[in-house]
């Protein structure tokens, strides 16, 4: 009866073993060939980004980004528009990847930004300044280009707090 049990658990095991066996030896290459984007590599060394950001919470406009390896981003962001009445935005943002694959990154994100709309001399916005906190999504569509979805819970300070998740976009051109 024992024989006959071990010979059961031993046809049992061989195959399980022989998969994982052929599993490991698999050539290194075949997994690093499936993707040809930077976002694997974004834990292993430093990137700078630039692109372009549309957002009420951290700024809008042209984004300067800097990558470290230690999985923390900072940019800035702002843009100036005289057409009728000025109008401007800066802002910053610092980021921490929470988790990277392949093709996309997630992230923790907190910023905060000023808003100028100008009639005259005046700011005509109520709440100029806003923070925010949030979470992120990047998603590599080739080897240095992302977009970005981000969804910040956005705080727009004026003598009453309002508070609204609003969305952000962003698109980033990364390089060395």
């Amino acid at each position: 009866m024992r024989t006959t049990l071990l010979a059961l658990f031993v046809l049992a095991i061989v195959p399980f073993a022989a998969t994982a066996q052929t599993d490991t030896l698999k050539p290194p290459t075949a997994t690093a060939t499936s993707s040809n984007t930077l976002a694997s590599e974004l834990d292993d060394e430093n990137f700078f980004g630039v692109g372009l950001q549309v957002g009420l919470a951290t700024g809008s406009g042209v984004t300067v980004r800097y990558s470290l390896a230690n999985r923390f981003v900072f940019e800035v962001n702002g843009i100036y528009l005289a057409i009728n009445d000025p109008l401007w935005t800066v802002g910053f943002e610092g980021q921490y990847r929470l988790n990277t694959t392949t093709n996309s990154s997630l992230y923790a994100l907190a910023g905060a930004g000023f808003y100028h709309a100008a009639k005259g001399d005046t700011n005509k916005l109520d709440a100029p300044i806003r923070a925010g906190i949030g979470v992120g999504y990047e998603w590599f569509i080739s080897r240095n280009f992302s977009l970005a979805i981000e969804l910040p819970i956005t705080i727009f300070i004026q003598d009453e707090i309002a508070v609204l998740p609003l969305p952000q976009l962003q698109v980033i051109y990364y390089f060395k």
